[in-house]
């Protein structure tokens, strides 16, 4: 049993230092970094409502010249969705990503930004690594997708995926967040 023990607490500390990206140059490269704990609560309390769509907040306490005491929503009723991994048609089926987007209601936001990266999830779901990650920005629109995250397949491996996306949302000199992550999508690519 003691063995059994020390195993699962490996585990539990591999979870801790699972691996997390951010981009590295304009070509879609990224530099690996271990996460830290926080990052991994974030990430677990992502999945536990992935594949769901997340409503933009302004965060409680953020500085605009007036006290907020809770989150407030966006008065333009932005909301980011966080599509599905699928193999990709424009790639001939060689590679797999997410299309993000957000949408306006009400009005017209003066930016919108989003910001993914794409896991292959490892060790029995607790190691997600980095593939690629990609932003992007558009200025006066109440839309945006996110096209161009993809990462091309090594070999058909099945491997499962994920995406995560966040996203800012800028009205009227407030800025508004939200993050999605995709489902765990076990696909035909791997690496």
């Amino acid at each position: 049993m003691g063995l059994l023990t020390w195993a699962m607490a490996s585990l539990v500390l591999t979870s801790a230092q699972a691996a997390y990206a951010a981009p590295k140059d304009g070509q879609g490269n990224t530099a690996e970094r271990k996460a830290t704990p926080e990052e991994v609560a974030e990430l677990q309390k992502l999945q536990k409502i992935a594949g769901q769509p997340a409503i933009y907040k302004q965060l409680a306490g953020e500085t605009t010249g007036e006290m907020i005491t809770t989150q407030a929503f966006d008065p333009y009723v932005c909301t980011l969705y966080p599509s599905v991994v699928h193999p990709r048609q424009s790639s001939g089926y060689g590679s797999v990503g997410a299309k993000p987007y957000t949408k306006c209601l009400v009005g017209t936001p003066s930016q919108i930004s989003h910001s993914s990266v794409l896991y292959i999830v490892e060790w029995c779901g607790l190691s997600w690594v980095p593939m690629a990650s990609r932003g992007q920005t558009g200025y006066n629109t109440r839309s945006l997708t996110l096209t161009s995250l993809e990462w091309f397949c090594k070999n058909w491996n099945t491997s499962t995926f994920v995406q995560t996306t966040n996203g800012t949302s800028v009205q009227a000199g407030r800025t508004y967040y939200s993050s999605v992550s995709t489902v765990k999508t076990p696909l035909s690519c791997g690496k």
